[in-house]
């Protein structure tokens, strides 16, 4: 299951967007920026261990041509331990989670406002660097002419490339609500 998830993600980062072999800057590199944050909530192993958390991150819109649109950015998060587990031998109270992330941002449907974001995702988490994916569904609202809300789901996978055997997935999904400007 774990290897279809990867295989469907890349076939969406492929398929999402055309690249064309010249590529030439816009002369408006970065377009739009915005300051998010909303919860975490874990899933799969790491529901067993944690309890729903905050996170908060900036995200910037760029294109490279007219025809490629892109984002990076990064976010914290912050997962509580869950009241169900004992803390023992030295286990952390919480976790944090540091995710740097770059990928293409293409509108979806006939409405420019609907997105979808697949990306990939650096996490450094307690001194450790594990490599990762996301796949993010948004809405940006308008206010005005240079303002928006950016309304998003994100589900990601963190921990696919640089973990131990032992090491058990990680996964969470996170709503968001954020405020963008034009640049």
């Amino acid at each position: 299951m774990k290897k279809l998830k990867i295989i469907f993600f890349c076939v969406v980062l492929l398929v999402s967007k055309q690249v064309y072999a010249q590529i030439m800057l816009s002369s408006s590199f970065f377009n739009a920026g915005t300051f998010n944050a909303g919860t975490v909530i874990p899933v799969g192993d790491l529901a067993d261990l944690y309890s729903t958390g905050i996170d908060f991150g900036l995200k910037l819109k760029f294109s490279i041509n007219t025809n490629v649109n892109f984002a990076c950015g990064y976010l914290y998060s912050y997962y509580p331990l869950s009241e169900d587990e004992t803390i023992s031998g030295g286990s952390n109270e919480y976790s944090s989670i540091l995710k740097i992330f770059i990928g293409p941002q293409e509108p979806i449907w006939t409405n420019k406002n609907f997105y979808i974001f697949p990306n990939i995702a650096g996490n450094f988490s307690g001194g450790s660097f594990r490599l990762g994916i996301d796949g993010v569904l948004g809405l940006e609202v308008p206010l005005g002419a240079n303002y928006y809300f950016d309304i998003s789901l994100r589900y990601e996978l963190q921990n696919l490339i640089g973990k131990n055997e032992e090491e058990l997935t990680i996964s969470a999904i996170h709503p968001a609500i954020g405020i963008g400007t034009k640049f």
